[in-house]
């Protein structure tokens, strides 16, 4: 599925997922959730500007995980960019089941203190 997604750049980005099957949420333990944001999506993984992997999970019985980029990883990103989420499941399994857009916008506050 395509979500085309905004956020502030210099800000903490939360993203909250949980996996379901026919609208039933699934048990992702032993899964590893992927979150990658690139300049060109062509561009090697390796020159992704965010790079994230998660397999300690929120509620891993209930779908439940979360991938939390920090303010420090964002604080440099201003314009369009490409992402993916995708996970591997314990068989193997590669999916991706959401991608698109992601635009980090001028934050007011640039202070921290």
């Amino acid at each position: 599925m395509i979500y085309n997604l905004t956020a502030l750049r210099g800000d903490t980005l939360t993203l909250n997922l949980t996996f379901t099957q026919n609208g039933v949420p699934v048990s992702i333990s032993g899964w590893a959730v992927f979150f990658t944001v690139k300049i060109k999506e062509d561009d090697p993984d390796i020159s992704a500007v965010i790079s994230k992997k998660v397999t300690t999970h929120t509620d891993p019985a209930h779908g439940q995980t979360s991938i939390v980029v920090t303010a420090a990883e964002t604080n440099a990103l201003l314009g369009q960019y490409f992402y993916d989420i995708q996970y591997v499941d314990t068989t193997g399994t590669v999916k991706t089941p959401a991608e698109g857009n992601i635009t980090f916008v001028r934050d007011i506050t640039r202070r921290v203190t």
